[in-house]
């Protein structure tokens, strides 16, 4: 196993391994395609930020990731999404602050 590094690891600074980052050209044909659902399903959990997701083969692959203020990011990797597919979004966004809401009461 080899692991390469983008930049100076200070002593004691954690490693993350990212599983849906890849350092080679075609990544095995799955640059950006191996998304949270697949990790979820090969490997039984779900990485932090970023998160990709792909609805369905139908729509370009998107990542979630979170800015240094805590704010949430959205990056289209693919393509560009159709604005019915940017509505859908934004109402499930609304929808799982509304269940994170509930759960933190």
């Amino acid at each position: 196993v080899s692991v390469v590094a983008l930049r100076d690891i200070e002593e004691g600074e954690p490693i993350h391994l990212s599983y849906n980052e890849c350092a080679y050209k075609d990544c095995a044909g799955i640059a950006h395609t191996f998304t949270m659902p697949q990790i979820l399903a090969e490997h039984g959990f779900v990485e932090d930020y970023p998160t990709r997701f792909n609805i369905s083969p139908k729509w370009p692959v998107f990542e979630v990731n979170e800015d240094e203020d805590g704010e949430v990011e959205i990056t289209w990797l693919n393509g560009e999404p159709t604005i019915w597919q940017m509505g859908f979004v934004r109402e499930e966004y609304t929808r799982l602050l509304k269940i994170e809401d509930e759960i933190d009461e």
